[in-house]
């Protein structure tokens, strides 16, 4: 009912960001200490938390089949909260991929006045970590997503390297996409590189690319 479904998106979305909040902390404490077992045991915890409320919260999702669900309570919440949320979701890959370019460009973008997202000033994998991770596992997506966002949101976004790279194995392997396909995804990539300069962590991509 919808009813149902308004409850659930509150629950979700009332809960989601302090969780987010406190996984960023504690994916910081592993980058200094990666023995910390408390810190990684915590973090499982609290991606079980979210997953029962993302559970709960699509199995109020509309069911008829005449439109395809949208997950709007994603864009509700902090980029981070959605990218933990976002493999939790079973969703097509068009739908994946449109969430996904909304996820990252919300992050990308910054918040109002500016500022910068709470995950921009640790050192964990930030919000594009997330959801390039997630990407990696799913190639259509994967491919549907670097067709829709920007160099700078692929190249700038992520803390590490290896996320961005893992996204452009998947999305042009030739197991996968036709090389018209793969050039689309890359070419634009390769004309942004030259008149930017990389941050240090993802600096590793540009070889990846040559």
């Amino acid at each position: 009912t919808v009813a149902a479904r308004d409850t659930a998106t509150a629950t979700l979305v009332a809960s989601i960001d302090a969780l987010a909040l406190r996984r960023i902390e504690l994916a910081d404490r592993l980058v200094w200490d990666p023995d910390d077992r408390a810190a990684r045991d915590e973090i499982l915890a609290i991606d079980a938390e979210v997953a029962a409320l993302v559970a709960a919260y699509a199995t109020e999702a509309p069911s008829d089949g005449h439109v395809r669900w949208f997950p709007t309570a994603l864009l509700q919440v902090s980029p981070y909260a959605a990218a933990m949320a976002l493999g939790e979701l079973d969703l097509d890959d068009a739908t994946l991929a449109a969430i996904a370019a909304l996820v990252v460009r919300r992050w990308h973008d910054g918040q109002e006045h500016g500022a910068r997202w709470d995950d921009a000033a640790f050192s964990g994998p930030n919000t594009g970590d997330l959801v390039f991770d997630v990407l990696a596992s799913r190639p259509d997506a994967a491919t549907a997503f670097l067709l829709r966002a920007t160099p700078d949101e692929v190249l700038r976004s992520a803390q590490h390297a290896t996320s961005v790279a893992a996204l452009l194995v998947t999305a042009t392997s030739p197991d996968h996409v036709d090389e018209p396909t793969a050039g689309a995804v890359l070419r634009p990539l390769l004309q942004y590189l030259p008149a930017h300069e990389l941050p240090t962590t993802v600096d590793g991509v540009a070889t990846g690319l040559a």
